[in-house]
């Protein structure tokens, strides 16, 4: 009897000692699957970050490519307006040399006019 209670208490001792081993591995594997998880929630969160970034980017985009259409057309405006007071300019100025040299020539038929009234 005393033979089969040291055996049992050997027995129960290293059923023990399973226990424990396998509860520490337990242990150390519910830690690694938190930290996994963790590590996937993080990934996750970063993933949604990138993602909303991105989609803020794009609306960024589209706004900054609608407004650089906006100030090339514009720019396109101004500078047909800027042409069409350039011909409009050169034009007045054209037509302004043209009288300038009608009077000139008057001008010199009344000196020619005078210069013989004198003589």
């Amino acid at each position: 009897g005393e033979e089969h209670v040291v055996t049992s208490a050997a027995q129960l001792a290293q059923a023990e000692e399973k226990r424990s081993a396998l509860l520490g591995l337990n242990t150390k594997v519910f830690g690694e699957l938190r930290n996994a998880r963790s590590a996937g929630d993080e990934h996750a969160a970063a993933a949604l970050t990138a993602t909303t970034q991105l989609a803020q980017a794009e609306k960024d985009g589209a706004v900054l490519q609608g407004l650089n259409a906006k100030v090339t057309g514009e720019l396109n405006d101004a500078r047909k307006a800027g042409e069409e007071y350039a011909a409009a300019s050169a034009a007045q100025l054209a037509q302004a040399e043209e009288k300038r040299l009608a009077l000139l020539g008057l001008n010199t038929t009344i000196i020619g006019e005078l210069q013989s009234v004198k003589k």
